[in-house]
């Protein structure tokens, strides 16, 4: 009896465990409205940036992220961008070799693996760098605001009604079965969005350089480098 409970008690923790920190999660027609660039794009390249981040995760702590260039060509414009520009996009990457074991890397930023000619839909924001973009969510999740066009990462079995019903929705209208782009699906999107579109977008700089600092009581968090902070008692 012991045993089962402990178990159903294990259970119970364990989307605490798998998803305990706070995460940035928008509706499309937020998302949409907080971007600068919304477009379907195509991976043409990525490599290193040389450009490297400090960021505190539990179990995490002590890594050193690297961002990725890519550049990516614009299939379907969506908002503030035109069809074949090259948009030159950062995404967060970590040295796997370098990580901890598997079971213990929990809490980790939501990060991408892009591969040239893979399809993505890209909701980006500016950068520190000039015309450099990168995902509105960045650099805590990536993935929450540059989707990967493939339905094998958007089964609609392995979701619940709500927020992911919408987005596995909008996934599912822009590309088929094959990963073939579906012709009218951006068009649709571009109608069903249009207010959203219209809307200017409401995000600030992202920062690639980052930096844990911690207060009088011992909590950490993450700032951006050399971004003050009005100080306080409980600050240092």
């Amino acid at each position: 009896m012991k045993r089962r409970v402990f178990a159903i008690a294990l259970m119970a923790l364990m989307p605490i465990i798998a998803f305990g920190r706070l995460v940035q999660y928008y509706d499309d027609k937020t998302l949409i409205e907080k971007s600068t660039l919304v477009f379907v794009g195509k991976i043409k390249s990525v490599r290193h940036s040389g450009i490297t981040t400090l960021l505190n995760y539990p179990t995490w702590d002590g890594l050193v992220f690297e961002w990725l260039y890519a550049d990516v060509e614009v299939l379907e414009p969506i908002k503030e961008v035109q069809k074949g520009h090259i948009v030159h996009t950062v995404l967060l990457s970590v040295n796997e070799s370098k990580s901890q074991e598997p079971m213990l890397r929990i809490n980790a930023p939501g990060m991408l693996n892009p591969k040239r000619d893979e399809f993505f839909l890209f909701c980006l924001s500016p950068t520190t760098i000039t015309n450099v973009f990168a995902a509105v969510t960045a650099p805590f999740d990536d993935d929450l605001s540059i989707f990967h066009l493939d339905r094998n990462d958007w089964n609609p079995n392995n979701y619940r009604e709500g927020m992911k019903d919408e987005r596995v929705a909008l996934m599912w209208s822009l590309v088929d079965g094959k990963e073939k782009l579906i012709p009218l699906g951006a068009e649709q999107m571009r109608e069903a969005y249009a207010k959203a579109i219209q809307v200017a977008p409401t995000n600030t700089l992202v920062y690639l350089q980052w930096e844990a600092r911690t207060n009088a009581n011992g909590w950490i968090a993450n700032f951006p480098k050399g971004f003050e902070t009005k100080k306080n008692a409980n600050t240092k």
